[in-house]
């Protein structure tokens, strides 16, 4: 293989400008370097090499065999044109482009319709299909972008099945009962994953609102709004001490209002407790049993309550023939301690507090 080198200054080659070639090896027999003005190009005319160069970086044309265009900087090649392929950083071998090491693009990348774009095998990284016109991620788990997922650079926000999001993560979907999130994990212990709420605060208070769950929809005037949501408290946040609270609000009459409270006991909050309809609303409470619908009954409006019964008429009706006190007990003396109304029994005699400390009593005979 024959080798000619033509010398040419740094600047002109940066610039494309019309050269002075070294008059020394100008012309030697064939290998004649040409500059083309009005196409501001250089060709080789060579069967087999030719070089532009300036110390440790040139630029080398092979035209025997395998032909290629190599572009050296500092004896570190950069580029290399060979068979209609271009590689930066290494030698091409399949495609169009390639680029060995990371590259930045400060305007972006488009891809040919009906091209793909891939990353390492069809089972990771970032791969395309031409005939699906998707790209996919493959991280274990494939997620199809194109089709599914959108991010809004301007609102920084992400999309799934919406073009358009409204939140940082904004998911949609057109078939019942979808979307829904699934969690699922795959250990053999008892343990799983879940939803985490966490108030990342470098001050955190009592009584702060640690997370919530809203339940939203559309009324009849195409207003949205939340018909309920369950939320979690941190009711005292002092160190070894702690207590939480988790509540449920739905919407009653236009207005949202707290249907139960549970917070939890510390020495500074006091006692825990159970809170059901919070805001005193008219929110009537019941327990059914196996067989009767009203078990326990609370008549909010009335503030009465009934067993078996949903329409109690005293502050305590019991829908029943009979009532059990299991365990007797024997006042003292009649000024025993005592408050009016308390009931009791023993063999003898049934006992009723009339006043504070006052005690009556009834024989007991037998019949």
């Amino acid at each position: 293989m024959t080798e000619r080198n033509t010398r040419i200054r740094s600047n002109q080659i940066r610039n494309v400008l019309p050269v002075d070639i070294d008059a020394t090896n100008a012309a030697v027999d064939t290998y004649v370097p040409s500059y083309d003005l009005l196409t501001e190009k250089f060709t080789w005319i060579s069967k087999y090499q030719d070089k532009i160069q300036e110390g440790d970086t040139y630029i080398e044309c092979i035209d025997a065999g395998d032909g290629y265009i190599k572009f050296v900087e500092d004896n570190s090649e950069i580029m290399r044109i060979s068979g209609g392929l271009v590689g930066i950083g290494g030698s091409p071998t399949t495609y169009k482009l390639e680029v060995f090491g990371k590259g930045y693009f400060q305007s972006g990348i488009r891809i040919q319709t009906g091209q793909a774009i891939e990353y390492g095998a069809a089972t990771e990284g970032i791969y395309g299909s031409a005939a699906g016109q998707t790209l996919y991620i493959y991280a274990g788990i494939l997620v199809n972008i194109c089709s599914v997922l959108y991010v809004d650079n301007t609102n920084d926000r992400v999309g799934i099945g919406t073009s358009s999001p409204s939140e940082l993560l904004h998911i949609v979907s057109a078939t019942s009962t979808k979307p829904l999130l699934l969690i699922e994990g795959t250990n053999a212990d008892a343990q799983n994953g879940g939803v985490k709420c966490y108030k990342n605060s470098a001050s955190p208070a009592d009584d702060d609102i640690l997370g919530f769950f809203f339940f939203s929809g559309k009324d009849s005037g195409a207003n949205i709004l939340n018909y309920g949501y369950m939320y979690g408290q941190s009711a005292d946040v002092t160190d070894g001490d702690e207590a939480g609270t988790i509540a449920f609000d739905i919407r009653i009459d236009g207005e949202l209002e707290t249907f139960l409270k549970m917070t939890g006991y510390n020495g500074n909050v006091g006692q825990g407790y159970i809170n059901l309809n919070v805001g005193k609303k008219d929110i009537d409470v019941f327990i059914s049993g196996d067989n009767e619908t009203n078990l326990f009954y609370v008549d909010a409006a009335n503030d009465r309550v009934g067993i078996f019964t949903n329409a109690p008429t005293a502050k305590l009706d019991v829908n029943s023939d009979i009532i059990r006190l299991r365990t007797s007990k024997t006042p003292a003396t009649a000024g025993a301690a005592g408050n009016a109304g308390d009931i009791c029994w023993d063999s003898s005699y049934i006992y009723v507090c009339i006043a504070a400390s006052t005690w009556m009593r009834a024989t007991l005979n037998t019949w």
